[in-house]
């Protein structure tokens, strides 16, 4: 809206914009798409059945066994997206955490925070290179994308951002 009130929208920028939205959702539906699949195919082979019944006969207490799992989802975060991560994860680790007798509600804000942890840590950090892209004065860092942070990239603005 801003930039058609500035007089720079045009047919070629509603129309990449309308393509770039176009790959995103499918990208997204691929993801949601791949993910329930798995977690089918992991129900009908009985992977959290038998996960919760190897859980529950370890000799940890379930504190022992949640720091277990969010040191699980601390290393994932490494190398796999959150959202695909929550999608993945989820219906397998659910069962196991309730059959401990914790809060499915106080799992969920946990599994949340862990998601929002791994984007700010290291190694991929993907929240933080954004961060500091925006934040310089002196325009965009060059390690960071421009799909990441699209204002960054514009060079309307004496900053950069």
């Amino acid at each position: 809206m801003l930039t058609a009130l500035d007089g720079r929208l045009s047919f070629k920028m509603l129309n990449d914009s309308a393509e770039a939205t176009a790959r995103n959702t499918t990208l997204i539906g691929l993801i949601l798409f791949g993910a329930y699949l798995l977690n089918y195919v992991f129900t009908a082979l009985g992977v959290p059945h038998t996960l919760n019944q190897l859980v529950s006969q370890l000799p940890l207490p379930p504190l022992a066994i949640m720091l277990l799992i969010i040191g699980f989802y601390l290393a994932l975060g490494t190398f796999m997206e959150g959202f695909s991560m929550m999608i993945t994860t989820v219906p397998v680790i659910f069962p196991v955490v309730t059959a401990l007798g914790y809060d499915p509600i106080w799992f969920g804000v946990i599994v949340v925070m862990l998601v929002e942890i791994v984007l700010i840590s290291p190694p991929t950090a993907r929240c933080s290179t954004c961060c500091r892209a925006c934040a310089r004065t002196a325009g965009p860092s060059p390690t960071s994308s421009p799909a990441c942070c699209p204002s960054c990239s514009s060079t309307s603005s004496p900053s950069g951002c």
